[in-house]
Order: C-alpha cells, then structure tokens, then sequence
C-alpha cells in the first residue's frame, strides 16, 4: 500500500500509538485475533505418540484492508471495522457459519478486499469434514468449507453469499484467500475435495455475485489419515492480476495463467514440491511448510512465486510460462518466508536474513542479516525501503544498497510486530493476538516555554 506516514520519503517512523496491541475494545466488543505457534516453544503435536510436526516460525493470519479512514479486520466467523477518526470498533458481520469455527489454520491468511465501496472476504460457512477419533487415533480430521461474502462498506448491509447461490458450484466449492478485481469481474481462488483436492478460479459478477465463468485447474492430494481422509485442509493462495490476465499458485504443483475475461487457460507451469509422505503409523505425517501464504507477483516480463508446497521461489515468463529462475528458499541458512514485492530491480525476500535477487536472472544480489531478530508478519516496500518486521524491532533496509538504513525498537508491552499496513498517516501492525495502530500526523507545536509533546 502506497503510505504518507509522516515521514519523508525514504524514511519510515512510529508515531504516537492510537490503539493498543492484542485486544480492541469498542463499546460492546472486545476484539481478540486467534492466533497459533508455529514455533519457539513446543512443537505441535498430531496426536499421542505421533511426530512432532517442526514448525519454526510464528503465523499472523490478518492482514486488514483499509477505506479511507476504516480499518476492516476479517476473520473465520467475522469482519470488523474499525474507523479511526472515531476510535470506534464495530462488528460489520458476525457469525455467519452454522456453528462458530474457532481452529486457526496456520497456512490460511485473512485478507478482505476491498473494490468502490464493496467488500469481500471469506469465511466460514460449515463444516465440511466433521472430526472422528477413536481411541485417540484420527480418523477423520475436522475441515471447514469456507464461502465468499460481499458488504456494502457505508451500510454494512450484506450483499451477496454463494452460500445462498443458485449456483450448486458454488455452494460445493469452498473459497480461501482475497479476491483480486479484474474490469467487472470478481475473480477468486477455490478448492474442492472430490476423493482429491481441485483447484479452480472463478469469476463473479462484484454486484451479485452471479457466476461468469469457473475453471479447474489442477488436482493433487494433500496428507492422509491412516484411513485415507484427508489431515489439513487444502492449500490454497490468493490470485494475483496484471493487465487482463490472473495469475494462481494452486499450491498443487502448478501456476496458471488464465485470462480474466473468458478463463481460457494461457499457460501452465510446474515447480518442485515438498513431497507428501504416507503414515506408516496411527497419525498422519504433516508437511513442514516454510513460505507464508502470500500472492504472485507480477513485474516486469516475469510473475514470481511462492508456492505454499514448495521449498523453491519460482519465477515464470508471464507470456509463456517458461520457468526463468529459481531460489531455494533455505539457500544459505536465510529461512526465508515472505516474498515481499519487486523493487530497484531486486526481488525482495525476508525471513532471518532479507535477500535481494536480481530481478532480471534470479541470482543473489545481497543478504542483509537481521542481528539475531527473526520475522513475525509481512513487510511492505516503500520509498526504495523495504519494511520488515521482527519479533523485538522494525528494519528498513535501502533496496539498492542493500544496507539497513533505520532500526526501529517495539517496547515490550507497547507493540506487538505483525503484518505492515500502511496508509495517509496510519502505521497498523496486526500480529498474533491483535492490533497496534500508531498515529504518524505531525504534532501540533508545543507553544513557546512550554515543554514539547
């Protein structure tokens, strides 16, 4: 998101703290994120006796959307919308699954979009899956079926469910992840599991959400039981457009580029995957996923991704399809997890180390150690500066030179690092357990012999 933030250019700065970290209180409302270890303690455990499932990092499942001066935080069962000019939270939608879903999904990202006064997001409708034990053995793994829903942002009036569609794929497929909009259409990610997963896009009409087209795009597996249901609910990253093309990680071994109007198929491309292991046991073998859930980028003569089930960063021709570069993603002991955006010409990676590669060959450019921080959210590129939060600071590191230009300190107990938003004079983190919204508006000046503010 493009920010004035206060700061000139180049330079990047928290101001004054509007709203505290982990819990917005509003008049009726006390606004908690779930939030789940992905590591630095425990590791998770599938059932007694199974394997630890090593998972090394923290996830921040939202990342809010911002009109004008309102804040929308979307959750499993909820949005939010927090208007900062009144320091007000209220509950736009809540609770619109049969039954409350409360699991977090570690490898889910909550991001709404927003399009002229629309928004639109997911969540969950129902449980596709119900959950099955015996005698502390899964058998079945409960998974949720996830819709997709749009408000209107000056009313909150619902417009649309596909729960409530008249079309039966709509109401089969469950749809993760932000839309992207793309002319008049609507266009999102979905998945279905039929005996294996399906991975589709589909596009909407934004006012009704009537279908204009869907298309299948590939079909894959995820892990088992030791009955052969299915362990975690299916990958699934959010679209990405340039121009009048989309394109889609389907987190099954492809990227596809699909155009926006007809959803005729441009190309396919293949990437390396972390392979799937069958259980030799009572409980399943999980992954151990490394990236962040985030979208293709698209810059330039190339579309970069980082696919959920893959250990690689894969860069494509957006014309053609064919693979242009790759960089392993522990490539040096970098533990990379965001793949942050294209600027000056470097590909900017960030995990315990921010990596810069050349944009036109995909070699390493620079790695830019964080001293012993490691990342908890998404960063932003700004000015030249690519904005990374870690668990006790914020880094700016200058793009072209490859060098940390500013180290910004969170006070215990004051902020809490998660993924940047920044917009006119707002600075959000949203982490683990909630926000923390600073106020970067000048200060009025202090009149002369008093103290300064």
């Amino acid at each position: 998101s493009a920010a004035r933030t206060g700061a000139s250019e180049g330079e990047f700065h928290l101001g004054r703290r509007l709203w505290p970290m982990r819990v917005l209180k509003g008049e009726d409302v006390e606004l908690e994120l779930p939030c789940k270890e992905w590591g630095g303690g425990e590791p998770i455990i599938v059932g007694a006796g199974a394997t630890p499932v090593p998972t090394p990092r923290t996830a921040c499942l939202h990342h809010p959307a911002a009109l004008g001066p309102t804040l929308y935080v979307a959750g499993n069962n909820e949005v939010y919308a927090l208007d900062l000019r009144r320091n007000a939270l209220e509950v736009l939608f809540d609770r619109p699954a049969e039954r409350t879903w409360n699991e977090v999904n570690p490898d889910h990202l909550h991001a709404p979009t927003i399009h002229h006064r629309s928004l639109y997001a997911s969540f969950v409708h129902h449980i596709a899956i119900e959950g099955e034990v015996w005698r502390g053995i899964p058998i079945k793994v409960p998974i949720p079926a996830r819709t997709l829903m749009a408000f209107d942002t000056a009313t909150g009036r619902r417009r649309w469910s596909l729960a409530e569609s008249g079309e039966p794929l709509l109401r089969r497929l469950s749809f993760v992840g932000a839309p992207v909009v793309v002319g008049e259409d609507l266009i999102a990610a979905a998945t279905t599991f039929d005996g294996f997963v399906k991975s589709y896009l589909c596009a909407l009409d934004p006012r009704t959400g009537a279908l204009r087209w869907a298309r299948w795009l590939a079909s894959g597996g995820v892990e088992c039981t030791m009955f052969g249901y299915p362990a975690r609910e299916p990958l699934s990253s959010p679209p990405a457009a340039a121009g009048d093309v989309v394109y889609h990680q389907t987190d099954l071994g492809v990227v596809a580029a699909v155009d926006a109007a007809t959803g005729v198929v441009l190309w396919e491309g293949r990437y390396p995957q972390i392979p799937i292991v069958n259980t030799s046991s009572y409980f399943p073998v999980l992954r151990e996923l490394g990236w962040v859930n985030s979208p293709p980028v698209v810059h330039g003569d190339k579309v970069w991704c980082a696919p959920l089930d893959s250990d690689h960063l894969v860069a494509y021709d957006r014309r053609t399809g064919e693979l242009r570069a790759t960089y392993r993603r522990d490539e040096g002991g970098a533990d990379l997890r965001y793949l942050l955006g294209v600027d000056r010409g470097r590909v900017v990676l960030a995990g315990r180390s921010v990596v810069l590669l050349d944009a036109d060959t995909g070699r390493l450019v620079k790695e830019v150690k964080l001293y012993g921080s490691w990342p908890v959210g998404r960063g932003i590129l700004r000015g030249g500066m690519a904005v990374v939060p870690a668990h006790d600071r914020v880094f700016a590191i200058d793009i072209a030179a490859g060098e940390p230009r500013q180290i910004v300190p969170l006070a215990e107990g004051e902020a809490e690092a998660g993924n940047l938003l920044c917009w006119d004079r707002y600075v959000v983190m949203a982490g683990e357990r909630g926000l923390t919204v600073f106020d970067n508006a000048p200060r009025p000046a202090a009149a002369e012999g008093t103290p300064g503010r």
